[in-house]
């Protein structure tokens, strides 16, 4: 597998500020436990901390405003997601080059299992090479030169940036369609039948279109794509991923319909996409 080691985005007409950033994350990133990255650990555990605070303050915040309590939650779950994707691929493309200590590379020490060195890098997998196929996550394409933001890096700012604005976006589409399902399909005494239906529209309805704006914002605003570009993700992407879809949601809005209260479903079904989200983001690597 061949890599391209160095500091990220590195180029002459870096500005000053741009240029401080990428020294410290180069630096911050050059240091790994359980070869997952210093930079990427805080980001988890930031992540979780926060998390756990807000549920103890959900609802007295959600009776407040329910709308920006949802806003704000999938803003915490999806930008965690985008960070366990990126975590996850970093850890299958790293191999470790350099000792901590004055022992020999070769050493196995329990200290250099625990922690290790290794610089970000830029990765580029062969047909031939994919540490990622047995995790059944495709291959990453090198991008072509004039896309040098299409390199999946150590970890993309700019990429979970814009993941964690989807989640807020995507929460207006949540609250209004979730208030439609719950009004149109009511409990009454044929219960199940009311849940069967809520989970049939939902999956029929809204999950098509929302992964055809998931595929549109990510080729638009996060790879800054093409009409073409669109095109292809959809002949090669949609089907797998709706297929994927089926496999995890109908059984997940099943119960989130059938025991969950109306108030905390749309936080049960954002914190199931925690790991779908995650699947997405590594399904379109750029």
């Amino acid at each position: 597998m061949p890599f391209i080691h160095g500091p990220l985005r590195d180029t002459p007409e870096d500005g000053l500020v741009q240029a401080a950033f990428t020294k410290f994350v180069d630096f911050v990133t050059g240091f790994r436990v359980f070869r997952v990255p210093a930079l990427n650990w805080t980001m988890i555990l930031v992540y979780f901390t926060a998390l756990v605070k807000w549920t103890f303050h959900f609802t007295t915040f959600r009776a407040f405003n329910s709308v920006l309590t949802n806003v704000f939650t999938n803003l915490l779950l999806y930008g965690l997601a985008d960070t366990l994707a990126q975590t996850l691929r970093s850890v299958s493309a790293f191999s470790a080059s350099v000792s901590l200590n004055s022992e020999s590379p070769e050493s196995k020490g329990i200290f250099n299992y625990i922690v290790q060195n290794g610089r970000p890098r830029r990765v580029i997998l062969d047909d031939d090479d994919d540490d990622l196929a047995e995790l059944g996550l495709g291959i990453l394409q090198q991008a072509p030169e004039d896309r040098p933001h299409s390199h999946p890096e150590v970890f993309n700012f700019r990429r979970w940036a814009f993941f964690s604005c989807w989640g807020v976006l995507i929460s207006f589409s949540q609250s209004a369609w979730y208030v439609f399902l719950n009004a149109a399909f009511g409990s009454g005494p044929m219960r199940f039948i009311s849940v069967l239906q809520r989970v049939l529209c939902d999956q029929l309805f809204y999950s098509p279109i929302s992964l055809a704006g998931f595929l549109c914002y990510m080729v638009f605003v996060i790879e800054r794509g093409t009409i073409d570009d669109l095109s292809e993700r959809f002949g090669t992407a949609y089907i797998p991923m709706l297929a994927a879809n089926y496999t995890v949601w109908p059984a997940a809005q099943f119960v989130n319909f059938l025991l969950i209260p109306p108030s905390l479903q749309i936080p049960f079904s954002s914190t199931i996409s925690v790991f779908w989200n995650a699947y997405l983001s590594l399904k379109n690597p750029s």
